[in-house]
């Protein structure tokens, strides 16, 4: 097996910025091996139906969408926001699926699956046009593809705002690509619009700028050509924009008393939630369990707790900081992770949440590039642990899927996502809440329905 280079060894002119990707059969068969594995862990998704979680507020009970496309809507969806959100791309993706499948629940759930797919291709691609690594960034996209975590952003109809959005993100990764290689204002304009697209889908996005940035660093390495001030200053329109959707989603959610939840807990709590919050998200990247769409907030955090976040954040950061010459991959992709986790890391609290499965679809794009690239040089450094660390990825990457193709199973209705919630985190107020509402929507008897609002009551009393 030949030795494939490590973007750290690759000239941005022939490997990093080069205008188009040569599609090889080598690189075609992995793109189309991606998509079917993606697909295949993904089958399940097709059978599930509408929760009368979000969805509700998102399709299911908003007239301007549940009745499909039309001029009055259109104008409704661009001036006034819903959801606690203004999303106005990912809610005239909902309008059309109403308007082409009406109010099946199948045909939003293969979309979702569609667009997670093409996003699998667009990692893929990207990461490989930007480094000139043909395994490393085949690894990252099987990652991304099936990792348990990011069943959430999949399965629920609610969150086409995470696929939709990223799909414009990693388009406008390519963009940024093709401009770095021929500055042009038509390329930079491409960039812009797909930035707006990706804002216009989920506000999440609006860390792409910093991103941007990041790859600048490695793998482009354009901070060894030109100062770290001019880079800054060649996407000032990406950040002003960032600012004006930033300031336009805290409006909105204050006005729709998403954000009311901050004022329950002082800004050191806050913090504290958000350093650990940090390492929880690591860990359960490391390993998937329990998952839950509702993870309630614990109100605070004892102090060892905190410590230790601390103490591992520091540590790596300490590391990657070292090590940011020789393996310039770490820093990237640790910047990565931290960075685009900020606007939902919970310093600024909207909603009653600690964390969600659903947060982690574009940030464990950076932990994933550290495993892989690390791994790659791994190999180069000691071709005999090729086969061993090979073995390790794919027996890996069998387990998250076997564990995505049964985490999608709770997602058919209602009833079988709150129980199985419940199942793994009991003491759940949130989730006994919905599944009494699921249960009386569904007419199950009401001693059923009231044992679950009361026991709600008894662990929140408020």
């Amino acid at each position: 097996m030949s030795r494939e280079p490590l973007g750290r060894h690759a000239s941005p002119a022939t490997l990093a910025v080069s205008t188009f990707v040569n599609v090889s059969r080598r690189t075609l068969l992995i793109l189309l091996s991606l998509v079917a594995v993606t697909i295949a862990a993904y089958w399940p998704a097709g059978d599930c139906g509408f929760v009368n979680y979000d969805d509700p507020g998102y399709v299911t009970s908003q007239p301007m969408v549940n009745q499909g496309l039309r001029g009055a809507a259109i104008c409704w969806v661009f001036t006034a926001p819903h959801a606690a959100n203004w999303h106005p791309l990912t809610s005239l993706s909902h309008m059309l699926d109403c308007s082409l499948f009406g109010m099946s629940a199948g045909p939003p759930h293969w979309i979702n699956v569609g667009l997670h797919a093409l996003n699998v291709a667009l990692v893929f691609l990207v990461w490989q046009r930007l480094s000139g690594a043909v395994w490393a960034s085949a690894l990252v996209a099987a990652l991304f593809a099936l990792h348990p975590l990011h069943v959430e952003s999949v399965a629920w109809i609610s969150e086409r705002k995470d696929v939709l959005s990223t799909a414009f993100w990693l388009a406008t990764l390519w963009a940024y690509a093709g401009y770095v290689n021929r500055p042009t204002r038509g390329r930079y304009f491409m960039v812009l619009l797909g930035f707006a697209c990706g804002l216009m889908a989920k506000p999440m996005t609006v860390t792409l700028p910093c991103t941007l940035l990041l790859l600048d660093y490695w793998p482009l390495r354009r901070w060894q050509d030109r100062s770290w001030r001019a880079l800054v200053l060649e996407k000032v329109p990406l950040f002003a924009l960032a600012v004006v959707f930033s300031i336009i989603t805290f409006l909105v959610q204050r006005a729709a008393g998403a954000a009311d939840y901050g004022n329950q807990f002082s800004f050191p709590v806050r913090l504290g939630n958000a350093l650990v919050s940090y390492v929880r998200y690591l860990g359960k990247m490391i390993w998937p369990e329990p998952l839950a769409p509702f993870y309630p907030h614990p109100g605070w955090w004892p102090w060892w707790a905190i410590l230790v976040a601390v103490a591992l954040l520091g540590a790596v950061s300490w590391l990657a900081w070292r090590e940011r010459t020789r393996r310039p991959w770490l820093m990237f992709g640790w910047c990565w992770f931290l960075g685009t986790l900020v606007p939902v890391i919970g310093v600024v609290q909207v909603g009653a949440h600690s964390i969600s499965d659903r947060y982690t679809y574009v940030p464990l794009l950076g932990i994933f590039t550290i495993l892989a690239w690390s791994g790659a040089e791994l190999m180069e450094r000691r071709p005999q642990a090729r086969w061993p660390l090979a073995s390790a990825a794919g027996l890996a990457l069998a387990a998250c899927l076997l564990r995505t193709h049964g985490q999608i199973g709770i997602w058919k209705n209602g009833v079988r996502l709150f129980e199985h919630t419940l199942a793994v985190l009991p003491d759940n107020a949130t989730a006994r809440t919905n599944l009494a509402l699921t249960l009386d929507a569904a007419g199950r008897p009401q001693d059923e329905v009231i044992a679950q609002y009361r026991r709600a009551l008894e662990l929140e009393p408020d």
